[in-house]
């Protein structure tokens, strides 16, 4: 799948998906229901515009959204077990803030192919922002 934003036939540009909770493999969708229920695992939408992360807290359902223009770090978290050696399932951190989210980073969790996502987000994140340097977290060194 392309990753950058693409002109329609009118010349208008869309949203290129990079990832969608709904679209996972059959295998995935079975290793979430046995580890959460199905019902309450989070839901996460990556295009090449903006992250969408939805899920519960507490007795409610919450949105978190940012615009990629907005990124300046992520982090690939990937910890061994069943979920990464069947499906590639891991969690994607993303630091950056706007005027939709005001916390430091949000966590995109239990990724299917984490790796590959990882790989194509910041390939849009890296052309969005024009990074020629990688990405910086501010007033953290490691």
């Amino acid at each position: 799948a392309e990753v950058a934003k693409k002109a329609g036939a009118t010349g208008s540009v869309h949203r290129v998906g990079i990832y969608d909770t709904e679209q996972e493999s059959g295998k995935a969708k079975c290793a979430r229901f046995v580890t959460c229920q199905f019902c309450c695992y989070q839901k996460s939408i990556i295009t090449s515009e903006e992250i969408v992360v939805k899920e519960w807290k507490g007795c409610s359902r919450e949105e978190n959204s940012i615009d990629l223009d907005h990124v300046v770090d992520m982090q690939l978290r990937e910890t061994c077990g069943p979920c990464l050696c069947i499906c590639g399932r891991g969690d994607i951190r993303i630091y950056g803030n706007d005027a939709t989210n005001k916390a430091e980073f949000f966590t995109l969790k239990k990724i299917e192919n984490a790796g590959d996502v990882f790989l194509k987000l910041s390939a849009v994140v890296n052309k969005l922002d024009d990074l020629n340097d990688g990405m910086a977290r501010p007033g953290k060194f490691f």
